[in-house]
């Protein structure tokens, strides 16, 4: 029976990777067939401007064009819905009568049991793992054998590992005229030029932070610069714009924590609840913006599909490039305030407590500890980093390895001073 393998995503635009993977499978009788499926609208990228359905399905073919084997469907982008995998891939399945596989890269793989009924994509069709750049194989491996025993999966892993490349990154790169011709075939650039395609995919803020990087001397000599610690209207307006109100609320609460233990450990205030009041800038993003921003920044890969502690991490980027932060202090006081690491700062250690027992946090011993915190600032630290592991023990979670060395530091400073 042929088998017919569908590879997914938006392909805005389709590039040497994308085509790398689809030769693959091919190449490596992974499939007999393979059709290109550009989304309508992602579940996960709802909201963000992309080429038109024809501008991608036209690029599709240009660059498939002497590719045997390889084709195009406009099927998601016919329906004019969001686009669920599992839905595309039983349709297919209908209309073929073939066995269907859906390809899919490492670190969709990674979080594919928690997809729309990911379980029953994982136990009814048969995947094509692809290996990525930076994404440890060991984990991906390890992925594989738990769909196995726990879905009865089919899971095979292509050899191929192909290039890492980000359309994102080409579409900026576009706008800032920079060469893209290793990443595009000649005939899917010329296509993009022609039709001048992404001349305004890129929201003003996001251009500034390319400018800033890829030229110190081009920033925006308007832009706010907050290292004064001033909340004005114009941060109100950006965080109430990022975060939803649950989330603002806690920031709120968190400011006002960290403030008032720095006022009684002997920091500057209006610093800490400077801080308190931006950490979270990066709470609310998607899992698929999250990973965006990951790339973009070059952020450790262990981070893609974890907004859980990747939000510290982003939200530290967008500190300093979006509010022009220059305090690194501040910055590695947001980018740890998820997991704590060695040799915190007062600072840092004042963020990661007050996160945890800010005002609006309910649970049975959150007022024994804000008590203690005015009084023991480290017990309270060690406290919440044993509560953490220990919770992420419980639901068989990765540690991160920068709590893991918080604690170590924590206890041996404790012992320290103890001892003095």
């Amino acid at each position: 029976m042929t088998r017919i393998a569908i590879y997914g995503g938006t392909f805005d635009p389709i590039h040497m990777g994308h085509l790398e993977v689809a030769k693959a499978v091919i190449e490596e009788k992974a499939a007999d067939r393979l059709f290109f499926m550009p989304n309508y609208i992602s579940p996960f990228k709802q909201g963000e401007i992309h080429s038109s359905g024809e501008d991608r399905i036209n690029m599709i073919n240009i660059a498939i064009r002497d590719l045997p084997s390889i084709e195009a469907s406009d099927y998601e982008i016919k329906r004019k819905s969001p686009s669920y995998t599992i839905d595309t891939l039983e349709a297919f399945e209908r209309k073929f009568s073939h066995d269907i596989c859906f390809v899919a890269g490492a670190d969709s793989i990674d979080s594919m049991e928690e997809w729309h009924r990911g379980p029953e994509l994982l136990s009814k069709f048969k995947i094509i793992a692809v290996k990525r750049v930076g994404f440890p194989i060991e984990k991906l491996i390890e992925k594989i054998a738990y769909y196995k025993k726990k879905f009865n999966s089919d899971i095979i892993l292509l050899k191929k590992i192909p290039k890492y490349i980000s359309s994102s990154a080409i579409r900026d790169n576009l706008i800032l005229k920079d060469d893209i011709s290793e990443y595009l075939t000649a005939e899917v650039r010329d296509y993009i030029l022609k039709n001048d395609l992404y001349k305004n995919n890129l929201n003003k803020c996001k251009l500034e932070i390319i400018k800033k990087l890829n030229d110190p001397n081009n920033i925006n000599k308007n832009k706010r610069k907050y290292n004064n610690f001033l909340i004005d209207e114009n941060l109100k307006y950006k965080l109430e714009k990022l975060l939803t109100k649950k989330r603002y609320i806690h920031s709120l609460g968190v400011a006002n924590m960290a403030k008032r233990l720095a006022r009684i450990y002997g920091i500057d205030e209006d610093k800490a609840y400077f801080s308190g009041y931006i950490h979270d800038m990066a709470k609310c993003l998607s899992v698929e913006e999250s990973n965006r921003y990951v790339r973009y920044y070059g952020i450790d890969y262990k981070y893609i599909n974890n907004i859980q502690i990747a939000h510290s991490k982003v939200g530290a980027k967008f500190a300093e490039d979006e509010l022009g932060v220059e305090d690194i202090d501040i910055i590695n006081a947001i980018s740890y305030h998820t997991t704590a690491r060695a040799e915190m700062s007062l600072l840092e250690e004042i963020l990661y407590v007050s996160d945890a027992i800010e005002i609006n946090r309910k649970y049975n011993e959150v007022e024994r500890l804000r008590k203690e915190a005015e009084i023991d600032l480290d017990k309270i630290c060690l406290f919440i980093l044993d509560f953490c592991i220990e919770d992420l023990n419980k639901k068989n979670k990765e540690i991160d390895r920068d709590t893991i060395h918080a604690r170590e530091w924590i206890l041996k400073k404790i012992k320290r001073r103890n001892n003095e």
